[in-house]
C-alpha cells in the first residue's frame, strides 16, 4: 500500500485514469496471488476448466463426477454495459475467485465455520467492515442449517439479516460492504445445501481492490 502511495497511484485514480499500469497491475496480481494462497492454505486444488461449462450454476443441484472433494477456480466473466446502446456496448471481464467443497451433514457446519471465519479474516485484514444477508427457502426442512449459520456470524461478530424466499433446497449468505458511506456492493457469498458448499471470498477482485485503492473522495467506477 506505501508503495501505491508514493507511486501517485491513488491520486490517478481519483483523476478518472481508467487503467493500471505499472504499480496498479502488480497490485491486482497481487491480490490474485493472496486468494490462491488462502484456497491452497486450505487444500483447495486448482482446476480449470477448457469448455464453457458452467460448473457455478450444477455443483449445487447436480453429481458431477471425477472432481476433488475441495477445489477452486479463478473464474473470468464478461459483462456487458451500455445494452441499451447497440452501437456504443463495452464488455468488462469480472475476476471472480469460487470455492467447492463437497461434505456431507456431519462435517457441513465445520467446513462451513472455516469458510466464514476465512471470510471475515480476509475482510479485516484490508479494514474493511461487512455485513451479511441469510436468504432462505420459507419451506426448508433444514431449519438447523440457518440457525447454524445464524451463530456463526453472531461468533464472527458479523451483523446479519433474513430474507425468505421460495428456493431450492438452499440456503446462501450474501456479504456486502458500504461504499462511500452510500451504496452497498455485494462481494463475498456462500450457497449451501446438505451436502455441498460453493462459496466465493471476493465476489469480485476489481471492487475489492477499488475499494482498498480508491480514497473517499472518488466518484466514478474504477474499471479493470
Amino acid at each position: 500500500m506505501e508503495e501505491i502511495k508514493e507511486c501517485g497511484i491513488i491520486k490517478k485514480i481519483n483523476s478518472n485514469e481508467r487503467y493500471f499500469t505499472g504499480t496498479g497491475c502488480r497490485a491486482f496480481f497481487s491480490l490474485v496471488n493472496t486468494i490462491e494462497n488462502i484456497y491452497k492454505d486450505s487444500d483447495f486444488e486448482r482446476i480449470m476448466f477448457i469448455d464453457d461449462f458452467d460448473i457455478s450454476s450444477n455443483f449445487l443441484i447436480k453429481k458431477i463426477e471425477n472432481i476433488p472433494d475441495k477445489f477452486y477456480i479463478i473464474n473470468i466473466q464478461k459483462i456487458q454495459n451500455n445494452i441499451s446502446s447497440n452501437n456504443r456496448a463495452t464488455f468488462e471481464k469480472s475476476y471472480c475467485d469460487i470455492g467447492f467443497i463437497k461434505t456431507d451433514r456431519l462435517k457441513l457446519a465445520l467446513e462451513l465455520g472455516e469458510v466464514l471465519n476465512t471470510i471475515n479474516k480476509f475482510y479485516k485484514r484490508f479494514q474493511i467492515d461487512i455485513s451479511a444477508k441469510i436468504i432462505k427457502d420459507e419451506n426448508m426442512a433444514e431449519k438447523w442449517l440457518c440457525d447454524t449459520i445464524e451463530n456463526m456470524l453472531k461468533s464472527e461478530n458479523i451483523a446479519y439479516e433474513l430474507k425468505d424466499t421460495m428456493g431450492d433446497e438452499t440456503v446462501e449468505v450474501e456479504f456486502s460492504f458500504k461504499k462511500n458511506n452510500r451504496a452497498f456492493i455485494k462481494n463475498a457469498y456462500i450457497n449451501i445445501s446438505s451436502e455441498k458448499i460453493m462459496f466465493s471470498i471476493t465476489g469480485g477482485f476489481e471492487n475489492i481492490l477499488s475499494e482498498i485503492l480508491n480514497s473517499s473522495e472518488k466518484k466514478e467506477k474504477f474499471n479493470f
